[in-house]
């Protein structure tokens, strides 16, 4: 028999609890008992007494012991410490379970647990989640059931968005302006980034703002890493009033053409982020409003249909139709602009074929559309063993230039370009 607390004993059991990892012999009616250094004490003279240990760190965070995977993630969302989430965040990441390693992972950088020591952690993390299929929730078979979902969902993102407002704002130094963001028309680098901060020299600061920037991203649907940064910012480019265009170019091209260059910054962009997360929960107030009137109708239907997944990710599709159409020298598709599909140059391709590549969109096979993504898997299968091998990168299918491969990968632009919502920029997805 083991002693659990000053007057209970109970029958040693090893199975070790989904949450904290400890020995069910180790938890009774008020969680677990076991201290920093492994060791349980002989007494706890009263329930209060037990909460403020867990408080402290006196005793382990865990608040009961449960058996199963998935119902652990609750209460380590609720109460695990740092280390708790990230041994959940890879625990999830091991089942394949993405759904919640994205959740925890979020909570991480939401309750700062993470900080610059955990960067090559964090984008191992992010690389392992991108790699998981993104799960399809399935409704149980009850209307009733699903307007409560939905309009539970509106209520949750309008917490989520002002526990972000509240985050940018902690961001923006008191005395200074702090960060600014700075944008080009074309590129900074030879990665194809758009954006980069200033205004100071920070590191925390700037590592923060992206973690928070990413968290807002990831809430709309994006799929993680630095991208979702720049998602954001794009955003904020469009929306926010902190945003103001401040130079203008010309530059001559080889082929004799111009290319119209234009700079812009987001002023103080902690502070319009925060501005822009306020606009957001009032948007999801509003949404829940509509919802509740929509309520006779969704109760009402005779089916509720479900829709079939897109098959590309909704940041891959507004990355690349954002490419494809400045390419193009367009900022939007019109209607009274030409065919999205007609030409863009060679050069103007491999460009957006390197960009591709550095972003980690590859294969090309398993981001092309019907027969074009056939065509190529039949032609790698053909060439896997001979000198020229098989086409692994955007910029070796450019450079092979084979023109049914190439007008694969155009109109794989080109339908980005008119799905996308950068006529809203909305999230396709959503």
């Amino acid at each position: 028999m083991l002693k659990t607390g000053p007057h209970q004993e109970k029958p040693l059991s090893l199975s070790i609890c989904a949450a904290c990892k400890h020995s069910e012999c180790y938890h009774d009616q008020d969680g677990c008992f076991v201290g920093p250094s492994g060791k349980t004490p002989d007494e706890y003279p009263s329930p209060d007494s037990r909460k403020v240990s867990k408080e402290m760190g006196a005793e382990c965070w865990c608040p009961g012991f449960v058996s199963d995977a998935l119902q652990a993630i609750d209460p380590i969302l609720q109460s695990g410490n740092r280390e708790a989430m990230k041994r959940g965040v890879l625990d999830a990441l091991d089942r394949g379970d993405h759904k919640n390693a994205v959740r925890l992972r979020g909570h991480l950088i939401l309750r700062n647990f993470v900080d610059e020591r955990d960067a090559h952690w964090l984008d191992e993390t992010n690389r392992r989640i991108t790699e998981l299929p993104e799960e399809v929730e399935m409704f149980p078979d009850s209307r009733q059931h699903l307007v409560q979902r939905i309009a539970k969902g509106a209520m949750t993102a309008s917490v989520f968005w002002r526990d972000l407002e509240s985050r940018f704002r902690a961001l923006k130094p008191p005395q200074s302006d702090g960060l600014s963001a700075e944008w080009i028309s074309t590129t900074w680098n030879d990665s194809g980034e758009q954006w980069y901060l200033r205004g100071s020299n920070d590191k925390r600061l700037h590592a923060c703002f992206n973690w928070t920037a990413e968290r807002a991203a990831l809430e709309l649907g994006h799929t993680g890493a630095q991208s979702a940064v720049f998602f954001w910012l794009d955003l904020l480019k469009r929306d926010s009033p902190n945003f103001l265009i401040d130079s203008h170019g010309v530059t001559n091209l080889p082929d004799g053409g111009v290319r119209h260059n234009k700079g812009g910054t987001i002023h103080r962009v902690c502070e319009a982020s925060a501005d822009y997360c306020f606009k957001l929960e009032n948007e999801a107030v509003a949404s829940l409003g509509d919802r509740q009137h929509r309520r006779a109708d969704i109760v009402g239907a005779t089916k509720v249909r479900s829709g079939r997944p897109p098959r590309l990710a909704s940041g891959f599709v507004e990355f690349a139709g954002k490419l494809w159409l400045e390419a193009k020298g367009q900022s939007v598709p019109s209607r009274s602009s030409p065919k999205l599909l007609s030409k863009v140059k060679t050069k103007g391709l491999a460009t957006i074929a390197s960009i591709l590549d550095n972003q980690g969109h590859i294969p090309p096979a398993k981001y092309l559309e019907g027969r074009y993504a056939d065509e190529l898997r039949s032609f790698n299968s053909r060439n896997s063993n001979s000198k020229s091998g098989a086409i692994k990168t955007w910029s070796q299918l450019v450079a092979l230039a084979d023109k049914d491969h190439v007008r694969g990968m155009r109109r794989l632009l080109s339908r980005c370009a008119e799905k996308s919502k950068l006529v809203g920029l909305e999230l396709s997805g959503k």
